[in-house]
């Protein structure tokens, strides 16, 4: 009943299409296969579209084809096929069921509450994400922060209009380091979206990857926003995006593929920390590449 992609060999196309079945076949050796910046992990039986050369004998030239192999029939250096880019099989996420169980009080702030994803709320999140942590003061009052400093004059100004038109709130820009949206129900409201948690324990939450494809752009472009940075060259605008948080960079990177982005692996590094020159923190880095000029 579930969705997977399949490839339709009539049209060369990759197609959504519904799981028929599945099959139990006991324990097997998995092995990890790598083409490019992409990995698998498959066992041995696990068909992959080759791209096979053949020569008759005495011909000066041979020709390519494709072939289904199993992995145990592929060497090092054989072609094959990967995906580029996915079909939009997402879909604009009803979040109302969610964001129910609020505990909404009569002293709170009133505020208004989006129904539905979109890429304006998507774009919002991602900033978050990357550069926003929610701050208690006491009982269940709590404020929404994001360290955007007052240099980066352009990004604080659309994120108080976004928030004015998903919220219905103005944030505060008075500190130099940090946009601040006080009012509890926002907190809640990025709570109940599954976004809570420090630094080193955000995740991405399961519910984004099924949005629209413009929706998960834009979230990709709000993290950017707050975590990453465009490569100013002539030649290049590729993006690099950087963070301590392993395991969220990874879904990061994930979430850039299914658009359609090339991504380098996640690499590590160890810096010194910018505060405690006697520490060291663990960091993570991505770059993404392709056709970045439409990310919002």
């Amino acid at each position: 009943g579930e969705t997977v992609f399949a490839f339709d060999e009539r049209t060369n196309s990759l197609v959504p299409a519904p799981v028929k079945g599945r099959a139990h076949k006991g324990r097997r050796t998995v092995h990890r296969v790598k083409v490019g910046n992409r990995e698998i992990r498959a066992t041995d039986n696990h068909p992959f579209l080759s791209l096979e050369y053949t020569r008759k004998e005495g011909a000066q030239r041979g020709r390519y084809r494709r072939r289904w192999k199993y992995l145990r029939d592929l060497k090092a250096g054989d072609l094959v096929a990967v995906s580029k880019k996915l079909p939009d099989a997402g879909s604009s996420q009803d979040l109302t069921q969610r964001l129910a169980a609020r505990d909404i009080s009569p002293r709170d702030r009133a505020i208004s509450v989006p129904e539905r994803s979109s890429p304006e709320l998507m774009w919002w999140l991602g900033l978050y994400i990357g550069d926003g942590f929610i701050h208690r003061s006491g009982g269940r009052k709590r404020r929404v922060e994001i360290a955007i400093p007052s240099t980066e004059t352009a990004l604080r100004e659309r994120l108080v209009s976004e928030t004015e038109s998903l919220f219905g709130i103005t944030p505060s820009t008075v500190d130099d380091m940090r946009v601040t949206v006080g009012a509890t129900q926002v907190a809640e409201v990025v709570e109940h979206l599954g976004f809570s948690g420090g630094a080193h324990e955000k995740r991405v939450p399961e519910w984004v990857f099924n949005t629209t494809l413009a929706e998960r752009e834009a979230f990709l472009a709000g993290y950017i926003d707050a975590d990453g940075y465009v490569r100013d060259h002539a030649k290049n605008k590729d993006v690099a995006i950087t963070s301590g948080n392993e395991p969220m960079i990874e879904q990061m990177r994930q979430l850039a593929l299914g658009c359609g982005l090339r991504c380098s692996r996640v690499s590590h590094f160890n810096s010194r920390h910018p505060i405690d020159r006697n520490r060291r923190v663990a960091g993570h880095r991505v770059f993404i590449g392709g056709d970045v000029s439409h990310l919002p």
